[in-house]
């Protein structure tokens, strides 16, 4: 009877992770959403150059034009992210069940979110302040999303703050943060996943932020083995930007105004020092209903492509995503 439950658990499919699976996602993701922006960017232009041979994108900030390759774009990435998701388990024989989505609880619910509010807020002035005016000192700017109307404003919160809180946690907490499990300590697993998180961003101005959002995630889902809790932070995270930046932009307020006295970046460093201990505190003391499922499948044998634990397909994917940021820095 035993000899049946086993072999009948053999045929069934693999419900865990392992490093060929953080990896090949990464890669995956990192290349196909590379070529899709891309392909984008040269349809978009040639579009754009046919209609208006003087058309700039920078300048045409809030415009509709502006708005809609902003959504389109934003769709379009969440959109390869969720098929290499899809597709890679199909292929790969995975079960969905895989990525940790269970039912959450409320009382978890409230915290988790909440301190994605309480990350964002937390973090806003150090880093849109202090790091925003070293990069313009850098002569590195980025374009600030201009909403224009509060229709704009919701329309964001669903495809800027749902989307991604939902796609990206599916591939970097779901699948790289959990197939590392079995391979790195915890520590050296939730600074690789900040890492692969933040490099995937593509700029050198969404590094630094993306870095700390990413591991702060990788603690809670290590907390919870529940990637719903790491959604709704996600999400909470993405739902204050927007929100921030919209009462911003209608009070007019710009934080590269703002002088840098050493008081404030005394005060931006003391409240994301503050922020830090709240988000430790949670996740030290706040008790959670984390459970651990019984592996079924057969794991997959390792690459032999490595250097020490780290597949050599995932340091290629470090090593072009770094290169992407600097070409995009030096543009």
């Amino acid at each position: 009877m035993k000899e049946a439950k086993s072999q009948q658990k053999t045929f069934q499919k693999r419900n865990f992770y392992c490093i060929n699976d953080t990896s090949n996602i990464f890669f995956l993701a990192l290349i196909f959403g590379l070529g899709l922006s891309l392909v984008y960017a040269f349809v978009f232009t040639k579009i754009m150059a046919g209609i208006d041979p003087n058309f700039k994108l920078q300048e045409a900030q809030g415009t509709p034009i502006y708005l809609t390759n902003y959504f389109v774009s934003t769709v379009l990435l969440q959109l390869v992210f969720f098929l290499v998701y899809f597709f890679y388990h199909k292929v790969q024989g995975i079960s969905f069940d895989a990525s940790n989505i269970k039912k959450p609880n409320a009382k978890e619910s409230f915290v988790w979110a909440g301190l994605g509010f309480v990350c964002l807020l937390g973090f806003m002035c150090l880093i849109e302040g202090c790091f925003g005016h070293m990069f313009s000192a850098m002569k590195l700017t980025a374009d600030n999303m201009k909403f224009g109307n509060i229709g704009i404003y919701f329309l964001s919160v669903l495809l800027v703050g749902v989307l991604p809180a939902v796609i990206e946690e599916l591939i970097f907490r779901g699948v790289i943060y959990q197939g590392m499990k079995n391979t790195f300590p915890t520590w050296a697993r939730v600074l690789l996943c900040g890492l692969l998180f933040a490099l995937m961003h593509q700029s050198v101005l969404q590094f630094i932020y993306p870095f700390i959002l990413g591991c702060v995630l990788a603690l809670i889902m290590e907390k919870t083995n529940n990637l719903v809790y790491c959604m709704m932070f996600h999400f909470a995270n993405n739902f204050s930007t927007l929100t921030v930046g919209y009462i911003m932009e209608i009070f007019g307020f710009d934080f590269q105004n703002m002088p840098m006295t050493w008081w404030f970046i005394l005060v931006s460093v003391v409240v994301a020092l503050v922020t830090a201990l709240i988000i430790f505190l949670a996740l030290k003391f706040v008790k959670s209903s984390k459970t651990e499922e019984e592996k079924v499948g057969q794991e997959p044998l390792r690459s032999s492509l490595s250097l020490g634990k780290m597949p050599l397909l995932l340091l290629g994917g470090i090593v072009l995503a770094v290169i992407i940021i600097v070409i995009n820095a030096c543009i």
